[in-house]
C-alpha cells in the first residue's frame, strides 16, 4: 500500500511538472494565435487602419531604433497577411502596404511578389512598378535578357515611358486626326491627309502601348522566388 501511494505521488508530480513546461513554452506560439483570434473579431476596414498606423509608427522609429521599427513592420505584416491570407479586403493598396512593410523588414523575395501581385490588379499603378524596380534591383542575381528581348526593348523604347506620357500621347494623336479628318471635308490638301495618318500611326501605337501594360501582355510572372538561396532544378516538377 504504501508503495502505491509513493507511485501514485511520483506520477503526480511527473505528471504536474510536464503541464508546467508545457504551459511556459506556449507564449511562443500562443501569442500569434491570441493576436489572430483578436483580429478574427475586427471588421476588414479596422484591421487595414491599424496596419497603416503600425507601418507609419515603424517608419518614424526607423532612424531612432530600428530595432523597435523592426518589430512594428512584423507587426504590421501580421495584420497585413491575416488579410491576405483569409482573402478579405483584396486590393491593390494591401498588396502594396504588405509588400513596403516586408521590404522594410529585409524581406525582398516576398517584397517582389507582393508588388506582382499589386500589379496583376492595377496594372497602371506607376509608383507600384518603381517600387518593383528598385527592390528587384536589389536582388543578388538576375536573369540576363535574350538578344530577342533586347532588340524587341529597343525597338519599343516607348513603352517604358511613364503611363501618363503614354496617355497624353495617344490624346493627342486621336485629336491632331479627328481635327485634320474634319478639315478633310472643306479642302483636301496633300499635307492635310499625311498629317492625319500620322496622327493615326501616333494613336495606335501609344494606344496600343497603354493596352499592353493594362492587360500585362508580354509581361507575365509565373512565380516569384522568395528565399535568399534555391536549387534550380529542370524537370516535371516531381
Amino acid at each position: 500500500m504504501k508503495n502505491l501511494l509513493i507511485l501514485s505521488l511520483l506520477a503526480y508530480c511527473f505528471t504536474f511538472a510536464w503541464a508546467g513546461a508545457s504551459s511556459s513554452g506556449a507564449p511562443l506560439n500562443g501569442g500569434a494565435s491570441a493576436n489572430e483570434s483578436s483580429l478574427a473579431k475586427q471588421d476588414d476596414a479596422s484591421i487595414f487602419a491599424e496596419a497603416n498606423r503600425v507601418f507609419d509608427e515603424a517608419n518614424k522609429m526607423a532612424l531612432k531604433n530600428p530595432a523597435q521599427a523592426k518589430s512594428l513592420y512584423q507587426d504590421a505584416i501580421l495584420k497585413y497577411q491575416f488579410l491576405v491570407d483569409r482573402g478579405r479586403g483584396i486590393s491593390p493598396d494591401l498588396y502594396a502596404n504588405l509588400a513596403n512593410a516586408y521590404f522594410f523588414a529585409g524581406d525582398h523575395g516576398r517584397a517582389v511578389l507582393y508588388y506582382h501581385r499589386a500589379l496583376d490588379l492595377d496594372p497602371l499603378r506607376s509608383e507600384i512598378r518603381h517600387n518593383l524596380r528598385y527592390v528587384r534591383s536589389l536582388t543578388v542575381d538576375e536573369l540576363p535578357e535574350t538578344n530577342t528581348e533586347k532588340v524587341l526593348h529597343a525597338l519599343t523604347f516607348w513603352h517604358r515611358w511613364p503611363f501618363e506620357v503614354r496617355l497624353a500621347l495617344f490624346a493627342l494623336g486621336n485629336v491632331l486626326a479627328w481635327a485634320g479628318i474634319a478639315s478633310l471635308f472643306y479642302r483636301r490638301r496633300r499635307w492635310v491627309m499625311w498629317g492625319v495618318g500620322g496622327a493615326v500611326v501616333l494613336a495606335l501605337v501609344f494606344g496600343g502601348s497603354l493596352c499592353a501594360s493594362y492587360f500585362g501582355w508580354g509581361s507575365r510572372v509565373d512565380g516569384v522566388v522568395i528565399e535568399r538561396e534555391v536549387v534550380g532544378r529542370q524537370g516535371n516538377g516531381y
